[in-house]
């Protein structure tokens, strides 16, 4: 990192030093051709014209594209798929609990479904997981490769930090001399199509709450009974800044959902999440493919990890125990209810997938974490409803897995670039029979689903959720 600023800094140098020079030269020459006055005319001209063109090219945003569902050939399964993703829920604290009987909805789902230990990337975070979930492709594919990008002086793609190394730590200096700049990632990101974009474009019905930063901005969903609530809406509502109308839509579709929902946007992290899911499947038609994301079990398994497990750690106070050891299990028995109620409003042909990107554990080497996953611990995969076969325990399921099976209980086919597997060993023979599974060679030109230009940098989404990032200790 530090040749490279150094290698920059002379390149600067010596680019400022060459135009300097040529400039020089060609004013002496029109000085002593006296055609100086005619060519300053020209010169302002000229600047006057790039200024105007400037906005023009200011965000390098693709133009959204937006593909034919004719395109996909759809089949019908007879089924709908809801998927929840508990980031960072580990079977280490809901095992336990579950044998307790404290989780009456998991343990149900683990009975009349199929459950596994989800593997997952080693030395990787959340940001880069869920990209691989919602896409089914590596990391070298989709080319997310951490939560945010550094932009650098002639590299217009700009450097991921690679989590946690001495990369991240030099941006904030270089920021402050204005070599550097943090731009958070989202949809735009992504050089590969999430699973939302690839069942709108089979002119499926979706809705989103919360898709992590993929989900941000909104695509317009070409379906008049999907919905779509981006990554951030809680944190654009309680900005004490105005609403506008084309910023709100960022973060809304459609529109007419951001004033139903608003009192619930007050709310902490998975409240209003689950409140908004559970309101719109009560006033609306379920759609085809529901997806919900929480970041909540991460959060708070980091942060009170400590009086959770207080036997791994020095100096534990048990006053604090007393008052913060219920943190952890407290959140488990509110999914747990979330998911209860959740059941019972899916109709009857839903397959409910709950999946989480890593597990947890404890660790006394962190300043501010009390637990790390940077091992790749393994997440948790429950699956319930339709054809999964009860009480079957998954063996080898990995996170590449969920989005082929996901298409698959769609009647989608599954791309061939994509990393994992259908796991069909969840699943009852007689439907496999009748629905095998089908193939296409890629998803990936029919290119991002239809949403908004100029969603990067409006509305204070990028300073919002640095903030949050550097609260979490992760800059």
């Amino acid at each position: 990192m530090v040749l490279f600023v150094a290698v920059l800094a002379t390149l600067i140098a010596a680019g400022v030093a060459l135009v300097s020079w040529l400039l020089l030269r060609v004013f002496l020459g029109l000085w002593r051709s006296g055609r100086l006055p005619k060519a300053a005319v020209v010169v302002c001209v000229l600047g006057l014209a790039v200024h105007a063109a400037a906005p023009l090219y200011t965000d390098p945003l693709p133009a959204p594209k937006v593909g034919q569902a004719s395109r996909i050939p759809v089949e019908e399964t007879g089924l709908k798929v809801a998927f929840v993703g508990l980031d960072g829920a580990d079977w280490r604290v809901l095992r336990p609990m579950v044998d307790k009987g404290e989780l009456p909805t998991f343990s149900r789902m683990m009975r009349e479904g199929a459950s596994a230990s989800l593997n997952t990337f080693p030395d990787s975070n959340s940001a880069v997981i869920w990209t691989s979930i919602y896409t089914g492709m590596l990391p070298s594919v989709h080319g997310v490769l951490d939560f945010y990008r550094i932009e650098l002086p002639g590299l217009s793609e700009g450097l991921y930090p690679v989590h946690r190394t001495f990369f991240k730590e030099l941006a904030g200096p270089l920021g402050k001399i204005g070599l550097s700049r943090q731009r958070m990632i989202n949809r735009y990101s992504v050089h590969a199509l999430p699973i939302w974009d690839v069942a709108d474009h089979a002119g499926m019905t979706l809705g989103v709450v919360d898709g992590y930063f993929y989900s941000f901005p909104a695509i317009v969903p070409s379906q008049k009974d999907s919905f779509f609530l981006s990554y951030g809406l809680d944190g654009y509502e309680q900005d004490p800044r105005g609403k506008k109308k084309e910023e709100t839509e960022l973060f809304v579709q459609p529109y007419s959902l951001f004033r139903e929902l608003r009192p619930l946007l007050a709310l902490p992290d998975f409240e209003w999440q689950s409140a908004a899911a559970l309101k719109i499947l009560s006033e609306r038609p379920q759609p085809k493919l529901l997806e919900v994301y929480t970041h909540e079990p991460d959060t708070v398994q980091h942060l009170f990890w400590k009086w959770y497990q207080p036997q791994y750690f020095l100096g534990v106070k048990d006053e604090d125990v007393r008052k913060l050891g219920d943190r952890i299990p407290a959140m488990q028995r509110g999914f747990d209810a979330f998911l209860g109620r959740l059941l019972q409003r899916l109709e009857p042909d839903t397959v409910l997938i709950v999946a989480s990107d890593h597990g947890h554990a404890p660790t006394i080497l962190h300043q501010d974490f009390f637990t790390q996953h940077r091992h790749g611990p393994p997440g948790i995969l429950l699956m319930t409803g339709g054809p999964v076969k009860p009480g079957t325990v998954i063996q080898g399921a990995h996170i590449l897995d969920l989005y082929p099976t996901l298409l698959y209980l769609l009647g989608l086919p599954v791309p061939q670039d994509a990393a994992g597997k259908v796991l069909l060993d969840a699943l009852d023979p007689e439907f496999v029979r009748q629905h095998p599974v089908r193939t296409v060679p890629t998803y990936q030109t029919l290119g991002p689903a239809e949403g908004l230009p100029g969603g990067r940098h409006e509305s204070g989404q990028d300073e919002r959720e640095l903030d949050k990032l550097r609260s979490l200790g992760y800059i």
